[in-house]
């Protein structure tokens, strides 16, 4: 009963049926079912973005005996915890998981197989999610060719709507790091195409945010803004929480580049509660966006504006996610300008330039480069 109640928005019924199944399995003095058991708790906690109650519960398993009953559950939960990891941004560790889950199906060639607990195909959710952290740490090659492993025709054949789903979405947030469409809106919304007639608003929220990637990515901003609020619409009445900041992030970016400052505020107000559910990896974010906001003010308030984006930076840093760090750099660089701190500006602007350089990053590149050339005509702005 869990994953259909999951995928129709019905969490809190879930969590339910997680609890009458509990006592049965400890009354049944039964370590694999007791486990089943706190895996979908763990699955629960995870779709409304409470990683820390997620790890809690997917924790419990890798503490069972290892012996011929357990291993299978033990095996499987490996990919969840690397995926509530990627979710905390801790990257090495998920990495470090990733890999584990990713050789273990490459040397066994099982790519295409399921795990038991849970619809998904493990291998192709790795190579993505992994691609994604390989991206942030400016991995971009690497990058490529996960996506490449985990997006073959094979795969794709006998992918299930959920992975479709998902794996679109993250194929989708690399676009957005690398500023390049790389062929994500093709795939959101081949996707889309078959999720439109389903009666799931999570798989809608997911296809809707990947194809708002995707047109962000290819400058059809106004186009973005229409499948983000369809994707916030798609969830308003359930409890699902996953990857629900990211679309609040984009759309506050994709309102500052449309002009549309009360929009942008609008959508800050509405998405900053969620950086209470999970700190770690959202503060920083909207740490950074905030600051962007303080800086397009009639009055902008350059000091807090570099408080902010100067914390964003250390935390991006701190975590690993360099390319995020890099990024803020640049935006930190052109409030500098706009300042008139035109010394401290240009030194931020090379080593950002440098960085996505060496990355291999153009997009990113380029936007330093020209900012470089305005400062040298005296163009702040």
């Amino acid at each position: 009963m869990i994953w259909p109640l999951h995928f129709t928005g019905d969490q809190d019924q879930a969590i339910e049926i997680c609890k009458e199944a509990e006592p049965i399995a400890r009354s049944l003095k039964d370590q694999v079912r007791l486990g089943k058991v706190n895996f979908e708790f763990g699955l629960h906690y995870f779709m409304k973005n409470q990683y820390r109650l997620a790890e809690t519960y997917l924790l419990k398993i890798l503490e069972l005996p290892e012996n011929k009953e357990t291993n299978a559950l033990i095996n499987s939960v490996k990919f969840p915890l690397a995926t509530t990891y990627f979710s905390l941004a801790q990257w090495q560790k998920a990495a470090d998981l990733y890999t584990e889950v990713i050789n273990s199906h490459e040397t066994s060639d099982s790519q295409s197989e399921y795990l038991e607990e849970m619809p998904f195909m493990p291998y192709t959710h790795c190579c993505h999610h992994l691609g994604y952290i390989r991206a942030l740490q400016g991995r971009i090659q690497e990058t490529k060719e996960l996506l490449k492993k985990g997006y073959t025709s094979p795969l794709e054949q006998v992918s299930n709507l959920q992975s479709r789903a998902w794996c679109a979405l993250w194929h989708s947030a690399f676009a957005i790091l690398i500023g390049e469409e790389y062929d994500s809106l093709s795939r959101a919304e081949k996707v889309l195409g078959i999720v439109e007639g389903s009666d799931s608003p999570v798989l809608l929220f997911l296809c809707y945010a990947a194809k708002g990637n995707a047109l962000a990515v290819d400058v059809q901003l106004e186009d973005a803004r229409i499948f983000y609020e369809k994707a916030l619409k798609a969830i308003k009445d359930t409890p699902h929480r996953r990857y629900v900041e990211a679309v609040y992030c984009n759309l506050i970016q994709v309102a500052l580049e449309l002009n549309d400052r009360p929009a942008a505020e609008r959508y800050y107000k509405e998405g900053f509660p969620l950086v209470e559910l999970n700190p770690e990896r959202d503060a920083p974010r909207f740490d950074f966006l905030k600051a962007r906001l303080l800086t397009g003010a009639d009055s902008p308030d350059f000091e807090k504006a570099e408080i902010l984006f100067s914390k964003s930076i250390r935390a991006e840093q701190k975590s690993g996610a360099v390319l995020l760090a890099a990024q803020t750099r640049l935006y930190l660089a052109q409030m500098l300008a706009q300042k008139g701190e035109t010394e401290r500006s240009v030194s931020l602007l090379n080593e950002a330039r440098g960085q996505f350089k060496e990355w291999g990053i153009p997009i990113w590149q380029q936007k330093c480069e020209l900012i470089l050339i305005r400062l040298e005509k005296g163009n702040v702005r």
